[in-house]
């Protein structure tokens, strides 16, 4: 818990998880989880749905 205290409270760790922040937020992430996929947001409604996204984009 010492080492995990220390991470948190290093200002390094505030500016890089700000700069995670904003980025999500520059390609329109509202929460979690969000995937992309060939760089496009997806929202498959099932694991099944979301295999098949996978699949089929390892076969185009």
């Amino acid at each position: 818990m010492a080492a995990y205290d220390e991470a948190v409270a290093d200002p390094a760790t505030l500016e890089r998880v700000q700069q995670d922040m904003s980025d999500g937020l520059a390609l329109g992430v509202q929460g979690t989880p969000t995937f992309f996929l060939n760089g496009e947001m997806i929202s498959p409604a099932s694991p099944d749905e979301f295999r098949a996204l996978i699949d089929a984009a390892l076969e185009g």
